[in-house]
């Protein structure tokens, strides 16, 4: 059981739910899939409790202060945050025993022992990993030996106001949240299968992470929304392993180290690095306390003020400071002055000096000789060359954390979805009218439609029939054909109800077709008849969708009772849509005007221009254009059982492009995405199936299709 967060209080009277579950299951537990992710960590946030000091870039260690731990203040560049990590554990062993560290003595304890052996501890001294506190010899552990925390069951970084794409779904879920379980449960090229499609979330982040995917939805309003998701993103490129297989030979991923106190101590290249630059620090050493008379050891060795690595306005800081610092008074601007710049050494350097009395003089001091400078600059840059390859080597042999939400980018590339499908089920087969025989069989079983519904179909026809009084009617291309008196029919005919044309009053009948399924002629043909024979003025078949075949039987001109097809908005069946136009529960949806040209080259070209639809008011059709439509694709080779997109256009929505084309503005031409947001296709060849479909969807998701053949000449 997973829990994430899902969005701030709203406020509520009792106390706010403002987290969602995740279940994850399967049927064999010992074949699951799983890769761990990380999260990286933050100061004075989850995983980083304890770590209260701070080791600064000239080696100055010191604690944090309340405000850095909130890490509501930076700390400057080259800043180690670290803890005092515990050296010893419990009960008596081979490791029990005095270690000298500075010239002081530690003892684990009675019943304790150190984590590592003698070996280990002087490679750890050597590596600066060793401190005291107090009178506890404790292990210098930097947050960065292990920069990241791992993902556990609590996700508390998915709130709504990581949202990084607009939310289309009053159910959406973030898509970090959907991004992880991919993440931690495939590899790429694995299948992602998503029951659910709503917004199209799993199809999105498994595209963009290279999985392939399936999902699917019973409202058409969904897989629209899915379908402009996902044609208008683009993605960034990621290095793969084997170029050859594509995504499924696996991504080049980010990694960090793990390094722990056992790997430090087990380095042996830590030996070799130390016999190499201990001499040279001792004789460095030897020199400075010859020149200044003095007898320090190593560890006593003042630090150099300003040290060497500050930047050049901390140099500058400092030596005003101390210009000011030497003055017997000063006067209201000089210490305004002052305090500016202890802030400014602070933001810059980490070094917190409380006053202008606190600042240190300089080392070397003035009075040192060239050869005391030289040997004191001689040792500490022996002293951090010999820090910074133990580092290194420390680095290398440590173990590696693969970040599998963090593959490698290649950013000389750009990519967009690739191909895919969207099918119906069932799916009618399509043909063109021409190609339909003349004496078709009829279907061996009727649908439930025709005929009287059982118990599940007279709730969904009950439920159109209330949805239609409260609607108060019919669209018919923006216009509203009113419907009064409705009420319940007979047999094909399910509905009744009377309307008003030109001034007189006519009688409509309606037939709704299945919930699930298209309307097909057997029931249009029947619904005809009824019509006819109850002395209907006119005919309106309603459904989510219509064969082919049907919508040619409805588009003839000579049938007994003039009829239309009105397609139930698709939303209606789903209660989760973040908006719905509730006012438009069915709309009647004409067929595409469409003209195809050919070019001499062989090659066609399509031009949208517009949908006809009739007007019940008047009895006339009238004509949207085009550019009035919210999307209309194309399919340049139908084979007639699915619709393959091949070119896709939003001209309504100008937008729809946008952030695809400023992604992509270097690799295509602002002509070619023009031609996106128009009326006209881009030139295609004729296909196999020597056909091409144009499927036009208007703004409320509702879809038509027409089949145009490709033939020589002009249509």
């Amino acid at each position: 059981m997973i829990t994430f967060v899902k969005t701030s209080g709203k406020g509520g009277a009792l106390l706010d739910a403002v987290n969602d579950f995740l279940l994850w299951y399967a049927k064999d537990r010992s074949r699951v899939k799983y890769r761990q992710l990380y999260l990286e960590k933050e100061l004075g946030k989850e995983g980083t409790k304890g770590y209260q000091h701070v080791e600064l870039l000239d080696g100055t260690r010191r604690r944090l202060t309340g405000v850095e731990l909130q890490s509501s203040s930076p700390l400057p560049d080259g800043a180690r945050v670290f803890m005092a990590g515990d050296l010893t554990s419990q009960e008596a062993g081979s490791t029990t025993f005095e270690y000298e560290f500075e010239k002081r003595l530690f003892h684990p304890g009675q019943n304790s022992h150190w984590k590592t052996n003698i070996e280990g501890l002087d490679r750890l001294r050597e590596a600066g990993r060793l401190f005291v506190v107090g009178s506890t010899l404790r292990y210098l552990r930097y947050v960065a030996d292990v920069p990241c925390r791992e993902l556990t069951n609590i996700w508390t970084d998915t709130g709504i106001a990581g949202y990084g794409d607009p939310k289309l779904y009053a159910v959406q879920t973030n898509t970090k949240v959907v991004e992880r379980c991919i993440l931690m449960t495939t590899d790429p090229g694995d299948l992602v299968f998503d029951p659910t499609c709503g917004s199209g979330t799993t199809a999105y982040c498994s595209e963009k992470w290279g999985r392939r995917w399936i999902t699917c939805d019973t409202s058409r309003v969904a897989i629209a929304i899915a379908r402009q998701r996902l044609l208008t993103a683009k993605f960034d490129y990621y290095v793969l392993k084997d170029p050859e297989r594509g995504p499924s030979g696996g991504f080049e991923y980010e990694t960090v180290p793990h390094i722990t106190l056992k790997s430090i101590a087990q380095n042996t290249e830590i030996d070799k690095i130390a016999a190499e630059f201990n001499p040279k620090i001792e004789a460095a050493l030897a020199d400075l306390n010859r020149t200044l008379g003095k007898e320090w050891r190593e560890w006593e060795v003042p630090p150099e003020i300003p040290h060497p690595l500050w930047a050049k306005e901390a140099h500058n800081a400092y030596w005003a400071l101390l210009k000011l610092k030497r003055k017997k008074t000063l006067k209201p601007e000089e210490k305004q002055e002052a305090n500016a710049l202890l802030e400014q050494i602070y933001r810059l350097t980490g070094r917190r000096w409380e006053s202008l009395n606190k600042v240190p003089e300089p080392v070397p001091s003035e009075d040192w000789g060239d050869e005391a400078r030289e040997a004191l600059r001689r040792f500490w840059e022996l002293k951090r060359q010999k820090r910074r390859r133990i580092d290194e080597s420390i680095q290398r042999n440590a173990t590696q954390e693969v970040l599998y939400d963090r593959p490698k980018k290649d950013g000389s590339k750009v990519r967009v979805s690739g191909p895919f499908t969207v099918e119906a089920i069932p799916a009618p087969v399509v043909r063109l009218p021409e190609e339909v025989k003349e004496e078709q069989k009829q279907k061996e079983e009727e649908q439930v439609s025709v005929g009287r519904p059982d118990n599940e179909q007279t709730d969904y026809i009950g439920g159109l029939i209330e949805g239609l009084r409260k609607a108060g009617g019919i669209n018919f291309g923006g216009k509203k054909l009113p419907l009064r008196n409705l009420r319940e029919g007979h047999g094909v005919i399910h509905a009744e109800a009377e309307t008003e044309q030109n001034g007189d009053k006519k009688r409509v009948a309606l037939s709704f077709g299945p919930k699930y399924g298209p309307v097909t002629t057997r029931q249009v043909q029947q619904a005809v008849r009824d019509a006819y024979a109850g002395g209907y003025d006119m005919l309106i078949v309603a459904g989510t969708a219509i064969d082919p075949e049907a919508r040619a039987f409805v588009q003839k001109t000579n049938l007994a009772v003039p009829t239309h097809f009105a397609q139930l908005a698709p939303d209606i069946f789903n209660a989760d849509l973040k908006t719905t136009r509730a006012s438009e529960i069915a709309t009647v949806f004409g067929e595409p005007d469409v003209e195809l040209k050919q070019h001499k080259d062989g090659t066609y070209v399509v031009r949208l221009r517009g949908v006809d639809t009739y007007d019940p008011l008047t009895g006339e059709v009238t004509h949207t254009d085009g550019r009035e439509v919210a999307a209309w694709f194309l399919d340049t080779d139908y084979d007639g059982l699915v619709f393959h997109i091949c070119q896709a256009f939003f001209p309504r929505d100008g937008k729809a492009w946008q952030k695809l084309q400023r992604a992509l503005k270097a690799y295509i031409e602002p002509e070619v995405f023009e031609k996106m947001r128009g009326v006209e296709s881009l030139p295609f060849k004729v296909g196999e199936n020597r056909r091409v479909a144009v499927k036009v969807i208007d703004i409320r998701g509702i879809e038509t299709l027409r089949i145009l053949p490709l033939k020589e000449g002009t249509k």
